[in-house]
C-alpha cells in the first residue's frame, strides 16, 4: 500500500466567486472546498478536479489571540481529552493517559496483571514534560485538548 504524505492545508479567510471555500499549503498552492472536503483545482479556471484525502486544516488565529506557550500543555490524553504535562506513556507514544486509575485500566485490559507487571515489560513509563520545544515540535494543546501548531511564527488552531 502506497504511504500518503500528510497535507497541511491552512485557512485563508477568503471565497472564490461560488462562495467556496480557499485554502493554500505551504507552498501557497490553492485548494477548494466542496461538500465539506478540498479539491484540487485546475490551474486555469480553479475548477475543482478531486478531492485531496489525507489532510489537516489549521487556522491561523494569531490576529484572534495571543497563545502563550505556558499555556499550553506538551501532550493530550488519549482518554480525557486533556492537555497534559505530566501523565503515562503506552507504546511509545501511541497512547497518553492523565491518571493512575485510567492507566491501570488499561494495562488490566491489554493482559496485564498490574501496573508493575506492565512497567516490567516496558508497556508504559510515567514522564513528565517541562516546556514545548517549537522548533522541534511545534505543537501544543490547551487544556481542553484543543491541538494548536506553529509554523512560520504564528500559531494556528486545527480546525
Amino acid at each position: 500500500m502506497k504511504n500518503q504524505s500528510l497535507n497541511i492545508l491552512f485557512t485563508t479567510g477568503e471565497e472564490d466567486f461560488w462562495g467556496r471555500l480557499i485554502y493554500k499549503n505551504e507552498k501557497n498552492v490553492q485548494f477548494i472546498e466542496v461538500d465539506g472536503v478540498p479539491h484540487y483545482i485546475t490551474k486555469d479556471y480553479g475548477e475543482p478536479i478531486s478531492p485531496l484525502k489525507n489532510y489537516r486544516i489549521l487556522e491561523d488565529i494569531s490576529n484572534k489571540t495571543a497563545i502563550q506557550t505556558s499555556d499550553l500543555f506538551a501532550r493530550k490524553c488519549s482518554f480525557s481529552n486533556q492537555g497534559i504535562n505530566i501523565g503515562f506513556v503506552f507504546c511509545n507514544g501511541d497512547f497518553y493517559c492523565k491518571t493512575k486509575s485510567k492507566a491501570k485500566e488499561l494495562c488490566l485490559k491489554n493482559g496485564y496483571t498490574s501496573l508493575d507487571d506492565a512497567y516490567k515489560d516496558e508497556y508504559y513509563y510515567y514522564t513528565s514534560w517541562e516546556d514545548i520545544d517549537l522548533e522541534e515540535e511545534g505543537i501544543g494543546y490547551d487544556k481542553n485538548g484543543n491541538e494548536y501548531h506553529f509554523y512560520q511564527n504564528k500559531w494556528y488552531r486545527l480546525v
